[in-house]
């Protein structure tokens, strides 16, 4: 069952006589409230910053649709001047490759570094994810441990009451088995 911070802050305790401190107990829920919503809080900017990271890599990729699409219309420019003058033409689509080969290279570098960029604020995004999802169940751990802990020590303290309240009841059965045993000689000896 996933607890909510909610939850947490809100559980509350029967008590009994000889159990812990009320107040303790809220304020040791109150302390793990705020940790699991600092930690939820954690989470939902993590997420919030791979949304912004993947709208950046689909910007950067409607960029490079641009520069392709403007490379092949320069490339069919370059072929309709190669029907007008040959010569002049020719030129013109060599200088066109040149250019659109830097403007590839340029484009394919620049898209190169960023989709490395983002993948590795996207790996490092997970591992924080990871990491947090850790501290979360190290947390759920420590708290069930405690409480694991808690719960033996009022066990082993009722189970002392128990034991204690069973020799109190053999007392009284012995001072009723004397008074028996009093009585019946009593008895005997005023018969005679």
């Amino acid at each position: 069952m996933k607890l909510s911070p909610l939850e947490v802050k809100k559980r509350e305790f029967k008590t009994k006589m000889r159990g812990y401190d009320p107040q303790e107990v809220r304020a040791f829920l109150e302390m793990v409230s705020r940790d699991m919503e600092d930690t939820e809080r954690e989470i939902r900017e993590l997420y919030e910053k791979m949304e912004e990271m993947q709208k950046l890599l689909d910007h950067y990729k409607e960029m490079e649709e641009t520069i392709k699409s403007a490379m092949m219309t320069a490339q069919k420019a370059a072929e309709d001047m190669k029907n007008n003058a040959e010569r002049e033409a020719e030129l013109i689509v060599e200088k066109a490759r040149i250019q659109a080969q830097e403007i590839i290279s340029s484009a394919q570098k620049e898209h190169d570094e960023l989709l490395n960029s983002l993948e590795n604020k996207k790996t490092q995004l997970e591992n924080e994810i990871k990491m947090l999802e850790r501290k979360r169940r190290a947390i759920l751990e420590d708290l069930y441990n405690t409480l694991n802990l808690h719960l033996g020590l009022v066990k082993e303290e009722f189970e002392k009451e128990k034991s204690y309240l069973l020799d109190g009841e053999e007392e009284v059965k012995d001072v009723g088995s004397e008074e028996e045993n009093t009585g019946s000689s009593e008895l005997s000896e005023t018969g005679d």
